[in-house]
């Protein structure tokens, strides 16, 4: 069952706070990645 893109939004929304989130779509399903951004002092 493919995944759908309201899904994956709210999947999205969800780890937000865990750094930049996006999503693309590969080989019929979702690919979801996070970027943490690492703070310099």
């Amino acid at each position: 069952m493919a995944t759908d893109r309201d899904y994956i939004a709210f999947v999205a929304e969800c780890l937000k706070e865990t750094g930049i989130v996006t999503y693309r779509k590969m080989f019929g399903e979702y690919m979801v990645y996070v970027c943490k951004q690492l703070k310099q002092y």
